[in-house]
């Protein structure tokens, strides 16, 4: 009887055992699907964001009219900057993708700043016609090595997340054969000549020494326990090395980390500048779950984690929803002056309260001891400078760039005119109107413009 009775008890144990494998490997399974299918998005977003900017290019080309060049060229610097967008949340461990992304950058602010241009009455020259053909020819080559890898993909069945899983130390000539394009288009984007222009991208800005950093150069072993000192400050967990340590030469030289956390899903990567250890970008690319949190409290969240890591006196400008993040802009605040040169973002997971993303390259490049001048136009008299039809609601002091890369200090006042809100920056030191924005309200946040 008690033979029979173990039996029975090591059956049902069995079966228990067989039964919650089963629903974890159909968990993880599902989740990978998810991940990949995130992936995949992004992967066939790029492809279009960068097929339509080469079409928009042919048509700003072709076009003979100012008031459309200008939309072309207008959405040129969106598609761009998607594009951007999509390519950094590529798992890309292995290739380093930084000259594309600055290529991509370069091309959309330069053509916003043609539209400016023409928006003001000035025509295009043969010059910028030149230069717009270059990048029509190169966006060209980038359309053609993303479709050739797409039909690799597509043909194989290839899987991002399973090359994930694949991955070891290699070197950006070992990547995958899937995806050996992007090392192609690196190659070629980085031996393209140095594109000076009127903007905040222009090759001649970014000469610019970091003013914000601080501290002696470090090496590689440091600069990973910073890292992880980091990522700690947002959620106690292990984090291990996951493939090489690469090294960053741009405006500020950085090493370039992989981890792979512990008790979560998706990589991690961050950037540590050289010189003094600091935290320039992170991106989690672990998937989101459900949002539970408010804009509010993912908003304390992101304000209490700038706290932790030493960043004081940051004041939250915009808030922006991304599918099941919050990503918040905070500037630093000097003397009751907002200072938007120094600016960071904090992107804060709404399931958890995680920090998913962080990026201070703006600040560290900006930041610097200020002789903040007395302002010589009361707020009374700043606000006279407006238009009487805007109704002003607000006016707080500000210092703003400028797209020749100095800084102007303002009064910025907030106001609304027909219904739209807009910002409109007057010059504290002479009363001249150095700016305006429109503040649109979309479901997922607000976008000045």
């Amino acid at each position: 009887m008690r033979n029979w009775l173990y039996g029975i008890l090591g059956l049902l144990l069995l079966a228990w055992v067989v039964s919650y494998g089963y629903i974890e490997r159909t968990n993880r399974v599902t989740l990978s699907n998810a991940l990949e299918a995130n992936y995949q998005r992004e992967f066939y977003n790029l492809v279009s964001h960068v097929e339509q900017t080469r079409v928009l290019l042919g048509k700003s080309l072709a076009s003979g009219s100012p008031r459309h060049n200008i939309l072309y060229l207008t959405e040129i610097w969106n598609r761009a900057s998607d594009a951007s967008i999509s390519l950094a949340q590529l798992p890309l461990t292995d290739i380093n993708t930084s000259a594309s992304r600055k290529f991509l950058s370069q091309l959309g602010d330069y053509t916003y700043s043609l539209a400016k241009a023409e928006a003001n009455g000035k025509e295009l020259s043969e010059k910028d016609y030149q230069t717009l053909e270059k990048f029509y020819d190169e966006v060209g080559k980038f359309s053609e090595d993303l479709h050739e890898m797409a039909s690799r993909i597509y043909d194989d069945n290839f899987r991002f997340s399973d090359a994930m899983l694949k991955r070891g130390v290699r070197t950006a000539t070992a990547a995958p054969d899937h995806l050996s394009n992007f090392v192609d288009i690196e190659r070629r984007v980085q031996g393209l000549p140095t594109l000076i222009y009127d903007g905040p991208f222009s090759d001649h800005l970014e000469l610019t020494e970091p003013r914000g950093l601080s501290g002696a150069q470090i090496s590689r072993a440091t600069a990973e326990s910073k890292a992880k000192e980091f990522l700690e400050k947002s959620r106690k967990q292990g984090y291990t090395s996951a493939g090489q340590v690469d090294e960053i030469n741009g405006k500020i030289k950085a090493y370039a980390f992989t981890f792979d956390p512990q008790n979560s899903k998706g990589l991690i990567t961050i950037d540590i500048s050289q010189k003094g250890g600091h935290p320039i970008t992170m991106l989690n690319s672990r998937p989101v779950q459900n949002a539970t949190m408010t804009q509010q409290e993912a908003s304390q969240k992101a304000k209490d984690f700038l706290e932790k890591i030493g960043f004081k006196n940051m004041v939250e400008t915009y808030s922006v929803r991304q599918q099941n993040t919050q990503v918040i802009s905070f500037a630093y605040r000097e003397e009751g002056v907002v200072i938007y040169s120094d600016l960071i973002k904090v992107k804060v997971a709404l399931d958890d309260g995680e920090i998913v993303g962080f990026e201070a390259f703006g600040y560290l490049m900006a930041h610097h001891d200020r002789n903040i001048p007395q302002a010589k136009l009361t707020p009374e008299e700043a606000k006279a400078k407006v238009n009487p039809r805007v109704q002003v609601e607000g006016v707080r002091k500000a210092i703003i760039p400028l797209d020749n890369g100095k800084e102007v200090f303002t009064y910025e006042i907030t106001g609304k005119l027909n219904g739209e809100q807009y910002l409109i920056y007057i010059n504290a030191l002479t009363g001249d109107e150095e700016n305006i924005l429109q503040v649109v309200s979309q479901p997922e946040g607000k976008l000045a413009i």
